[in-house]
């Protein structure tokens, strides 16, 4: 599989990212995972892949498109987070959910599955089919989560 980086391309990276994406990184990975390494980053058009380590995690990938929008590796605590945003794929419904299980099925990571909002009032605004033990993470108050349990 091609791996692109979000640094060879023409544009700026923050032009390459939706606003949510950018959220992710600049807010989200310092308070839920510092440090944490960004495995894919994308949307139809943009990507940033790290082929080679989703392998060494027991992720074959053929095809990008059954990743969620973001994966990223917290090394320190073992945990890998799968982030749906609302822009693109939608919610982590039950159906989402198994299908990035099946996915991972052979990775020994603790899996966090994780919706990211803009803020709540587009959560509340949408009819959201949010599967059990996931979490839901709005951009706009990037401290807190809500866990669905």
């Amino acid at each position: 599989m091609k791996q692109n980086t979000i640094k060879n391309s023409n544009k700026n990276s923050r032009d390459m990212l939706n606003e949510i994406q950018f959220a992710i990184i600049k807010d989200f990975i310092p308070h839920f995972a510092n440090g944490a390494e960004v495995l894919y980053l994308g949307d139809a058009e943009n990507k940033c892949i790290d082929a080679k380590k989703l392998n060494e995690l027991n992720i074959p990938i053929q095809d990008d498109s059954q990743l969620p929008d973001a994966v990223i590796y917290d090394r320190a605590k073992n945990r890998l987070f799968f982030i749906e945003t609302i822009t693109s794929h939608g919610v982590i419904s039950p159906k989402r959910k198994a299908e990035l299980e099946e996915l991972s099925n052979d990775c020994e990571s603790w899996k966090v599955y994780i919706t990211a909002f803009k803020n709540r009032q587009e959560f509340a605004e949408l009819p959201v089919d949010v599967a059990w033990d996931t979490d839901v993470w709005f951009a706009n108050a990037p401290a807190h989560m809500i866990h669905f349990r």
